[in-house]
């Protein structure tokens, strides 16, 4: 598995609570009681288990609960089991509570223990982990993540409540029920928790309270698909719109589904058009220009358990024929993972949005270019681990612009202060971490895919005609993906009448959207990959590097603020290397007359621009 989930009892020490072969330490006489004391200093998890020679009453009760009982023997309770073997929890707050073995109709030998696991309560975690309150006599629904509907599946479900409760599946019937409980148990290997195997369709957790009062409960689940499945995406979209192009999902979709994983550290896109032009008359309602679209190559980057999305972009601005250099990093671990301003540094850019919509962009000094047909070149994003965190370096290789020429452009370089053992990652037997803020997890893909400029834009290509290509790159070399499929999951931006087709080169033109497979593609028909490597970026003060899933983010200051027409028109040796004598692509002349638009475009494109916004 990629991500490692935590469920809620992975940290007990279930030598501390399971029952030992050992002689009984203690007797009760006929009548008699022990009980022990358990002080709680904030919302814990309890968790007792007995061992007796015969059956006994195993209460766990409220400090006024115990002195009625210690007074009167009248029994109220918050928890009661009666058994030779007994192993439970409950979810306490903070307070003082007893917990009392009782034999009432014999002596008895047995064994007593107790552990107290302070919890820190979350509304979500990786996957789905919950506090929630149910009504007394009443029922808490929760719908499960989208996933289930993708393709079989096997459910991890855990369970902990302040008193009794059952849970159970529902997906137009009840597949699973529990009995009342305050935790989920499974007796026959003692072990917390229930593994659950489904088939594909929608399931809602109930938790039902048969009390007077109201219950908290706490939950965990986990969803392990048999296989990822693309089409997903198709939930949280408007019917006929997506981005389109090419992607690899790590699934092989034939007569038999079959997955497969593959970890790189470098990846590339290839475009070539000959014509493009694109016309959306609702463009300023996603503040955009009508005329905008872009071509996007994301990747899913893990490291060592966090989970981020970095994005190259070219944003065309087809009316004016000039296209703007772009990327962003967002942080997809978790609901309440964040980027800030010294988790996520760059010369060329700064965090924006607060908490999980916090998001990295290159908007101090964006390049624009002017383009002309033919327009070929490679998108490239690599990463490199250094000691204080991976460098994602984000390029453009162009090799036609109107006519041949070679230039190499490496536009930002962005630093992770992290944990650095960084990869992308293609991987079809898993999604993204998602918690209870979304019904779906995004997909550990790679894509190349054409959409709207920027903000979730749907536009129309009036004009279109290219080809395509998506590889990973290994000792220098592209080497194709297993599988490939024409639509992207995971951008926001998307179209409505891309037609996708291959012969051993992917063909992108106007026409009816076709989200399918794609059989194959040749690398051989594609040009080889050669270019200057980013220049090294310093190595800074691991001392001061924090972690990027973080409850709080940095505010841009104003100084870091994109000013108004700050578009670049030449570049910086930092920026581009040259890998012949041929004539810069930037044209000064073309730039100057669509200044207005380029400073419309640096003031509208710091919006997020995953599907999550």
């Amino acid at each position: 598995m990629l991500v490692s989930v935590i469920p809620i009892f992975s940290h007990l020490d279930y030598a501390q609570v399971q029952t030992s072969n050992d002689p009984y330490e203690y007797a009760l006489p006929q009548g008699g009681f022990e009980y022990i004391e358990v002080q709680t200093n904030q919302t814990s998890a309890v968790v007792y288990a007995s061992l007796s020679n015969v059956s006994v009453t195993v209460d766990l009760m409220t400090q006024n609960q115990f002195m009625l009982f210690n007074t009167t023997g009248s029994q109220h309770y918050l928890y009661q089991q009666n058994s030779s073997v007994v192993l439970n929890a409950a979810l306490l707050n903070s307070g003082v509570y007893y917990l009392v073995i009782y034999s009432p109709y014999q002596p008895v030998g047995f064994n007593l223990t107790s552990q107290v696991i302070p919890l820190s309560l979350v509304n979500s975690t990786q996957f789905a982990e919950e506090e929630v309150q149910v009504p007394a006599h009443g029922y808490t629904s929760i719908l499960l993540h989208l996933s289930t509907e993708g393709s079989p599946f096997s459910l991890l479900l855990e369970g902990l409540s302040n008193q009794s409760v059952s849970f159970s599946l529902w997906n137009g019937s009840t597949v699973f029920n529990s009995t009342p409980v305050t935790a989920t148990l499974n007796f026959t290997s003692l072990t917390f928790g229930y593994t659950l195997h489904l088939s594909p369709g929608v399931y809602y957790l109930n938790i039902t309270n048969p009390h007077s009062s109201t219950a908290t409960a706490f939950f965990y689940y986990k969803i392990t698909p048999s296989y990822v499945n693309p089409y997903l995406t198709d939930l949280t979209r408007v019917p006929g719109q997506l981005p389109m192009g090419i992607a690899s999902y790590g699934v092989v979709n034939s007569s038999r589904i079959t997955t497969y994983a593959l970890n790189f550290s470098e990846v590339a896109g290839y475009f070539n058009f000959s014509s493009l032009s694109a016309y959306n008359p609702n463009g300023s309602s996603f503040n955009v220009s009508d005329y905008s679209s872009s071509l996007q190559l994301n990747a899913v980057l893990y490291d060592n358990g966090s989970v981020y999305w970095p994005q190259d972009v070219l944003m065309f601005i087809t009316n004016y024929s000039v296209v703007v250099l772009h990327d962003n990093v967002f942080n997809m671990t978790t609901d309440n993972a964040t980027l800030t301003n010294s988790s996520i540094t760059s010369p060329e850019g700064f965090v924006t949005g607060t908490g999980h919509n916090a998001y990295y962009g290159n908007y101090k000094n964006p390049i624009a270019l002017s383009y002309k047909f033919p327009f070929a070149g490679y998108l490239l994003m690599k990463v490199v681990n250094r000691n204080s965190g991976p460098v994602v370096s984000f390029g453009l290789l162009v090799f036609e612009n109107g006519s041949p020429v070679r230039e190499m452009f490496w536009f930002d370089n962005v630093s992770i202060r992290a944990p650095s053992d960084a990869s992308f990652v293609v991987n079809g037997t898993e999604y993204t971490p998602a918690g209870i803020f979304y019904p779906l997890g995004s997909f550990y893909d790679a894509e190349l895919v054409l959409g709207g400029g920027a903000n979730g834009e749907n536009t129309n290509f009036t004009a279109l005609k290219g080809e395509l290509g998506l590889f990973y790159v290994k000792g220098g070399n592209l080497v194709a993906f297993p599988s490939y499929y024409t639509f992207g999951a995971d951008t926001a931006e998307s179209t409505s009448n891309v037609h996708v087709t291959d012969n051993g080169v992917v063909y992108v033109s106007e026409g009816k959207l076709n989200p399918s497979p794609l059989s194959s593609i040749n690398v051989d028909d594609y040009p080889p990959l050669s270019y200057n490597p980013p220049a090294p970026v310093k190595e800074p003060n691991t001392s001061s590097a924090t972690s990027t899933i973080s409850q709080s983010s940095v505010e841009p200051t104003s100084s870091t603020q994109p000013a108004v027409g700050t578009a670049s028109s030449t570049l910086s040796s930092s920026q581009s290397t040259s890998q012949s004598g041929s004539s810069s692509l930037t044209d000064l002349g073309a730039i100057v007359g669509v200044s207005l638009v380029v400073t419309v475009i640096l003031g509208v494109i710091i919006e997020r621009r995953r599907k999550r916004s």
